[in-house]
């Protein structure tokens, strides 16, 4: 990767954290904001700038680009935090479209491509269920967040908490059949890897099995206790 565009990727990625640390601070309806700046800010430009590291040492490998993907798209969820209900309502839905990408990234590394229909499969069902999720929530709900009365969703077709939950228990269910998919692809490949190879695999995919182990309990626990949920979302 040349210098300039080094330079300039890691300029957009200070630029996207300004941002969402502004969206943070001003927000009127978020009760943990240093506690959300701090997330936002150290996942967002740890793998923003790890992915220009290596784009920079190793430019053939894509696994670079999935790093900063993951960096970019991450600060999308601060749009969330905005008392506009246009920016609420694009943060909300894409806020989560991150997760797509650390899945691509968990499946190809370390290579940075996907090794087959499989997994191929799984990272498209984890885009679709993080984008889809929010998406189908703010189609039959007006005002989607219980911390902001003012927030309305600009998509709402109808306003049914009925269609809400449904919606809700689906996705989880969906999403965490997903995570332990995932979870069993990743467990299979460090089985199979060779012992060179596992030396590579460990700390990424041990990392990465417990960031979605963590997702995984944080969308079981959020239905029964939102401090909890929350909690374990920030691990």
């Amino acid at each position: 990767m040349r210098g300039r565009a080094l330079v300039a990727g890691g300029a957009l990625a200070l630029v996207l954290a300004g941002l969402a640390v502004w969206l943070v601070l001003a927000s009127d309806h978020e009760e943990n904001k240093a506690a959300t700046i701090g997330l936002a800010v150290t996942v967002g430009l740890a793998f923003a700038v790890s992915g220009l590291i290596a784009l920079w040492r190793r430019p053939d490998n894509r696994t670079g680009v999935l790093l900063a993907g993951v960096g970019y798209l991450w600060f999308l969820g601060a749009l969330a935090e905005s008392d506009n209900s246009w920016l609420f309502t694009a943060g909300a839905v894409l806020g989560n479209v991150a997760f797509g990408t650390f899945v691509h990234l968990l499946l190809a590394f370390p290579w940075g491509r996907l090794a087959g229909a499989r997994d191929r499969l799984l990272v498209a069902a984890t885009y679709v269920l993080a984008i889809g999720g929010n998406l189908l929530v703010f189609l039959v709900v007006e005002r989607p967040s219980s911390t902001c009365e003012d927030c309305r969703s600009v998509i709402a077709v109808s306003d049914s908490p009925g269609l809400e939950s449904a919606v809700e228990i689906v996705w989880t269910g969906l999403v965490l059949a997903l995570v332990v998919a995932i979870l069993w692809v990743v467990a299979m490949r460090f089985r199979l890897a060779s012992v060179a190879l596992r030396r590579v695999l460990a700390p990424v995919l041990a990392a990465g099995a417990l960031s979605m182990i963590a997702l995984g309990a944080s969308l079981i626990a959020s239905p029964f206790s939102e401090r909890v949920g929350e909690r374990l979302y920030f691990l």
